[in-house]
């Protein structure tokens, strides 16, 4: 069985971690019996493939999808959608206040932003990809809401597959950290504090658990809002 990986990504908007999702991917997926060939800016090479799967919504993603339906290929792709504008996420202002899962909070979007957005080259692009994928894996609850909204999609098109951490970076030596910040088996979390990322919840994943939180982020990489909760 030949698979093909390929990722692309808006430079203007995008982020590198399609291309270390599809990493992670090539590298577990060619431990099987399978052909895996992945690809990034190189156009990627179809023939003889038995399935795609695309990594970001962008141009070069959007090629490779009209290429698989013309070769009548079929294609599954993990999108990283988040609608900056228009999000639905937890309300974490209202966690005290129940027991259990915070409330989902949600920004609704009206028929003016669609006419809008449908303008943007990029966003037919992501529908063409949305409407003719096999299948669709989001990344966690609030993602496959926004893609089954934004894009009408069914729900049963689209799989919650949660992104993880490459288990190969527990063979790291944490010498020089427990050396200069005297921690030792503890959480990590790297990246800038968004209401995409969730912090929050992991915030109270590792208190429930008594477990230290470290957290890296960037600096002017907050959203003030949430950075504030």
């Amino acid at each position: 069985m030949k698979i093909v990986l390929h990722h692309g990504y808006y430079p203007e908007i995008g982020t590198r971690d399609e291309a270390e999702i599809m990493e992670c991917y090539w590298k577990y997926l060619s431990q099987t019996d399978a052909d895996v060939q992945a690809y990034g800016d190189a156009e990627p090479d179809l023939a003889g493939a038995d399935a795609v799967h695309l990594f970001g919504m962008s141009q070069r993603t959007y090629l490779t999808a009209k290429s698989a339906v013309a070769a009548g290929m079929p294609f599954v792709v993990t999108p990283l959608y988040w609608n900056d504008e228009y999000p639905i996420y937890y309300d974490l202002r209202k966690q005290d206040e129940i027991s259990g899962e915070p409330p989902l909070r949600e920004r609704k979007t009206g028929m003016e932003y669609f006419r809008k957005m449908m303008l943007l080259t990029r966003v037919r692009q992501q529908k063409y990809i949305m409407e003719n994928a096999a299948a669709i894996l989001a990344s966690g609850k609030c993602e496959k809401m926004l893609l089954c909204r934004d894009f009408n999609l069914p729900e049963c098109k689209v799989a919650i597959m949660p992104v993880g951490v490459d288990l190969a970076m527990g063979m790291g030596k944490p010498d020089l950290f427990v050396e200069r910040h005297g921690l030792r088996d503890f959480v990590l979390c790297s990246g800038p504090l968004l209401r995409r990322k969730n912090q929050h919840m992991l915030i109270d994943a590792a208190r429930e658990q008594n477990l230290p939180l470290v957290l890296i982020t960037p600096a002017g990489g907050a959203d003030g809002e949430y950075s504030d909760y």
